[in-house]
């Protein structure tokens, strides 16, 4: 059934995955025509291509653009499926968590020290006039979008809001859950603006200035707990190789 001709290539057949290997090639001088590129002739034995290499997921995708390299510290930690391109500079013990894109392709991005942007958000520019500037100790929640505008330290994006070209988030100010703040908007500090468009609530008292504060330094410490496990799963990751 499996026997192959001078002028008929070996039978495939396909194998895990989907890839196609032939099987006992019995021709007697191991002429085989059209087989399979990489594919050596084996008298009754089975030949097999070798799967393309899978990527490695267990890193982020930190890219050039327009020969400008992303600038991050050595401190920061940057989730295994984050992307990050272009000219983009994240600064020490910030966090990038899973998901997230940072794309400085046509202006730049900035982000200060202990930072973080959680999963599933993402961070673009405006390339007309506006890059996005990020302070040091911000809190912005999971699947929000930065687009284009400023955001001062220590200041609080709540999760799933959409902050757009030439907004200002001054520093201490926070921005609720779901909200979105538009094109040029500013919010002053110590402020709570929420709503779509988002409106002025109420002024932050002490306390819940020192709440934000210790969210945002609750996921530095947290960022530096993923960074040393991952090093540990890659190291042993090698280690069983």
């Amino acid at each position: 059934m499996w026997k192959s001709t001078r002028n008929r290539p070996c039978a495939l057949r396909q194998g895990p995955a989907g890839h196609a290997f032939p099987i006992k090639c019995i021709s007697r001088r191991g002429a085989c025509r059209n087989r399979p590129a990489g594919v050596t002739h084996r008298r009754y034995k089975t030949a097999r291509l070798r799967p393309d290499p899978e990527p490695d997921m267990n890193q982020p995708l930190i890219l050039p653009f327009r020969g400008i390299a992303p600038d991050i510290a050595e401190t920061a930690f940057i989730a295994a499926n984050a992307a990050i391109i272009g000219d983009v500079r994240i600064g020490p013990g910030s966090s990038i968590w899973y998901g997230c894109t940072v794309r400085g392709d046509l202006d730049a991005v900035r982000i200060g020290r202990g930072s973080n942007l959680q999963d599933n958000s993402t961070i673009h520019v405006d390339s007309r006039k506006y890059p996005t500037i990020i302070g040091d100790e911000v809190l912005i929640g999971h699947q929000c979008m930065i687009h284009g505008c400023t955001i001062g330290d220590r200041a609080t994006v709540g999760m799933q809001s959409c902050v757009m070209n030439g907004a200002t988030i001054e520093p201490g100010a926070m921005v609720a859950a779901g909200s979105l703040v538009t094109p040029g908007k500013v919010i002053p500090s110590g402020q709570l603006w929420a709503g779509r468009p988002a409106k002025f609530m109420r002024e932050l008292d002490e306390r819940a200035v020192e709440a934000l504060l210790e969210g945002a330094r609750h996921y530095a410490r947290l960022a530096q707990e993923h960074k040393q496990q991952h090093k540990a799963f890659q190291a042993d990751g090698k280690t069983r190789r």
